[in-house]
C-alpha cells in the first residue's frame, strides 16, 4: 500500500514538475 501511495505521489510531482519532459523518467503528453 505504501509503495502504491508513493507512486502516486511521484507521479503526480513528475506530472507538475515535468514541465519540460526532458530528462524526467514520468512520460507526460504535452
Amino acid at each position: 500500500m505504501e509503495a502504491i501511495t508513493l507512486n502516486d505521489d511521484i507521479s503526480s510531482i513528475n506530472k507538475e514538475r515535468c514541465i519540460g519532459c526532458g530528462n524526467c523518467v514520468y512520460t507526460c503528453s504535452s
